[in-house]
């Protein structure tokens, strides 16, 4: 993979975590997601009006609502919670429900690889809890002492 592209990807990364925290850090989270959408909608509004995606339009307004939907509720989790919980809730949902979703809505059949992959992210956040059943030996501390 070429450096330039690793440091895009990096620098991406960097970018969706600030944003993330300064929208955990905004007095309104919901009206901050708002503000931020429809500004990038009137920057991306000349692509719509000189090349309209037609062919795709009903799937362009189901995925602004699905869109809508997610960054509604993201900004309730962070007016309400902790960022440490409400991100990587979020961000861990999504892979979940776009394999799911190819899988029950277009018919794709997951592949070995792609299963394995959806079941371990699926079942991470129980294994890595600190007070779950099976919590795997991770974080510094662990095991306690005090088994009570």
């Amino acid at each position: 993979m070429p450096t330039s592209a690793v440091l895009l990807v990096l620098a991406s990364a960097v970018l969706h975590a600030c944003w993330n925290t300064l929208l955990h850090r905004s007095s309104d989270p919901p009206a901050a997601v708002l503000v931020s959408y429809l500004g990038s909608g009137l920057v991306l509004l000349p692509a719509l009006v000189l090349d309209p995606p037609t062919g795709v339009l009903g799937w362009a307004v189901l995925s602004a609502l699905a869109h809508a939907f997610y960054l509604n509720m993201l900004g309730s989790a962070y007016r309400e919670g902790s960022l440490s919980v409400a991100y990587p809730i979020a961000r861990g949902t999504a892979p979940l429900l776009i394999g799911l979703g190819g899988w029950v809505f277009l018919s794709e059949t997951p592949s070995t690889a792609t299963t394995v992959g959806l079941s371990c992210w699926a079942v991470w956040p129980t294994v890595s809890e600190n007070d779950g059943p099976w919590c795997l030996p991770l974080r510094p501390g662990w095991p306690p002492s005090d088994t009570r």
